[in-house]
């Protein structure tokens, strides 16, 4: 039972980086929409064909660490496939923290002068910007220094509960919170770090919102 645990935690790893659901996962692997429902619920056994069935699905996860749990999830996590564009035409705009004020969930866009680089991210190509985290409020899922991709999120009226978004609050400022429902008003905020304890905020008092699709975790 305690390796069918520690087995499922990676799936769930694995789900949550990619930013699916557990019924897009296991259609992913062509797997019924029940099989990894029952698998990380009660923490029963993985076939072998579904293993492999998730290793040639997703050539990014390593196999060692999805079988043994040793080394990274990711291979080459060291080396990630980012390129630093040669002008400020394409790629995925990288912007400091502060910008995210500025950036509308209407027709105001990114403005160039916070655009820092842009990078093409084979992976993160419906992301609208980059930025880098700062503070240990999120780890360990996220560590102070990462570079976490995002997605402006302009329908406020559908939140992916249990999911990280990058908000930006009239009073708080920006900051990466985990968002569950309160009530129709409001919305929970968590952090992963358990040091700091959750709190709600007012809809209303969101000036922008965006999807975490990704991180990038640079040594």
């Amino acid at each position: 039972m305690e390796n069918n645990t520690i087995l499922s935690e990676r799936i769930k790893k694995i789900i949550d980086y990619k930013g699916l659901t557990i019924n897009k996962f296991s259609e992913s692997v062509e797997a019924s929409n029940s099989y990894f429902n029952k698998v990380l619920k009660n923490n029963t056994s993985i076939g072998s064909d579904r293993l492999e069935k998730i290793i040639r699905t997703y050539p990014d996860i390593s196999p060692e660490w999805l079988l043994t749990g040793e080394g990274e999830m990711i291979k080459n996590a060291d080396k990630p496939s980012v390129k630093k564009t040669e002008t400020l035409n394409d790629g995925i705009p990288l912007i400091p923290v502060e910008a995210m004020a500025g950036i509308g969930n209407g027709s105001v866009a990114i403005k160039e002068r916070d655009i820092q680089e842009r990078y093409l991210v084979p992976d993160f190509v419906e992301s609208d910007f980059m930025i880098r985290v700062k503070g240990p409020s999120m780890e360990p899922h996220f560590n102070s220094g990462d570079i976490i991709a995002c997605k402006i999120m302009r329908d406020r009226s559908f939140f992916q509960w249990g999911k990280v978004y990058v908000i930006h609050h009239r009073e708080q400022g920006t900051m990466i919170k985990r968002l569950f429902p309160s009530d129709d008003s409001m919305l929970e905020c968590k952090s992963d770090n358990k040091a700091f304890p959750p709190f709600t905020l007012e809809v209303s008092q969101l000036t922008n919102i965006a999807l975490v699709l990704g991180v990038i975790r640079l040594e």
